[in-house]
């Protein structure tokens, strides 16, 4: 029997195709083939990182004003300097293996932020040391937690950044009470010399913001912090009863009565946020009696 060129070389080809099919059969049934893939490296994805930053600046916007983008940014630099996998992820791309794992755990980070679970960032204390990373960054846990961690730290509100909110809080909640409950139209008190709220803010500055400042009373560091993380890796922040007392006071102003306000009762959770509470009421009192508006006879005598 008589083959001709074409009818060998077909042949040959089919034989070639049978015997590669086999091969990477064989090859996947003893898992060559799987090990291979996991080896490559996916495409760059997004970091834990950029999920934990996002996360954290959305809430510490939910609850004081602030720089988002300048935030965002400080949060990256941090969190990449304590992982630097970070980086591999966004730029290089890992195994697939372990990006399967990365994108579970951004995945779950993202469920958390669209609930605004936000007890991990601006929670109390104790809610900040006892949040724990979601339970699908476990299997990244070792080096998940350090971003965890630096992403608390670096969005926190500064002891400045405190101290300058409650000085301007007392100010707003003041001329707010001017205008609800006095009666003081909002243009008169802008047509001051210096402005009612610039007034404000200079005589706080003068004798709480800077003090408050100087003193650090509000200070986010520790140096037991390093002992706490030896109960718990997730310690972020020592527990600071100033600043716990602000940030709850900060909620109190909210609700308190003008005319408590004026005469220096402060709500009971404000006594430990200030250096020197009398202090704090005198300037109140003061800003408001030298505004020299009749109005204000009720808070100031005649």
């Amino acid at each position: 029997m008589n083959f001709s060129l074409t009818t060998f070389t077909s042949h040959k080809r089919l034989m070639t195709l049978i015997s590669a099919v086999t091969l990477t059969t064989i090859l996947s049934a003893c898992g060559v083939v799987d090990s291979i893939e996991d080896a490559v490296n996916a495409d760059p994805q997004r970091s834990t990182c950029q999920a934990y930053c996002e996360w954290a600046t959305a809430c510490h916007s939910q609850s004081r004003t602030l720089d988002e983008e300048a935030t965002l940014t400080a949060c990256l630099e941090s969190t990449r300097a304590a992982n630097d996998d970070c980086t591999t992820l966004e730029t290089e791309g890992v195994n697939r293996a372990s990006a399967e794992l990365y994108q579970s755990c951004t995945e779950a980070i993202d469920a958390e932020r669209a609930m605004m679970n936000c007890d991990p960032f601006t929670g109390n204390a104790v809610a900040v040391n006892t949040s724990l990373p979601p339970a699908a960054c476990v299997a990244v846990i070792g080096s998940d937690s350090e971003v965890f961690n630096a992403a608390r730290i670096a969005t926190a509100e500064s002891n400045d950044e405190l101290c300058e909110r409650m000085s301007r809080t007392l100010c707003n909640r003041s001329t707010q009470c001017f205008t609800d409950e006095y009666n003081i139209s909002q243009n008169i008190l802008d047509e001051l010399t210096p402005p009612a709220d610039e007034r404000c803010l200079t005589q706080f500055e003068e004798s709480v913001t800077s003090a408050c400042r100087n003193d650090e009373l509000y200070s986010i560091s520790s140096d037991n912090r390093e002992k706490l993380q030896e109960i718990s890796e997730n310690v972020a922040f020592n527990i600071n009863a100033s600043r716990e007392a602000a940030r709850a006071c900060l909620n109190a102003l909210e609700e308190i009565a003008c005319g408590e306000l004026f005469s220096g009762e402060l709500p009971p959770v404000c006594v430990g946020a200030f250096s020197d509470p009398a202090t704090t009421a005198n300037v109140l009192s003061n800003f408001a009696c030298g505004l020299d508006q009749p109005e204000l006879e009720p808070i100031c005598g005649g």
